[in-house]
């Protein structure tokens, strides 16, 4: 989702840059914790606005294999670089 004066779409590089960084900073939390439980992060790009679609939608464009894969290769690629590669299996 778009924050302040962030276009309507953001690129995915960016979106797969914050998510790293939430990321990042969760599981550095985690090392200072005792918790001792598998955490599991779910990706998704296209989640609608909170609270549901500000427009009527009449229709609805399922999201192609090619985004979908550029999506993924994306994360992982940036999440690599975040040192975040041991979380992505």
């Amino acid at each position: 989702m778009s924050c302040a004066d962030d276009p309507e779409i953001l690129a995915d590089e960016v979106v797969a840059q914050r998510a790293a960084t939430l990321c990042k900073i969760a599981e550095d939390t985690l090392k200072k914790t005792d918790y001792k439980h598998r955490v599991i992060y779910i990706i998704g790009t296209e989640v609608p606005t909170p609270g549901g679609a500000l427009e009527e939608l009449d229709t609805l464009a399922p999201t192609t294999r090619q985004a979908a894969l550029k999506t993924y290769n994306i994360h992982k690629e940036i999440f690599t670089s975040y040192g975040l590669d041991n979380i992505w299996g």
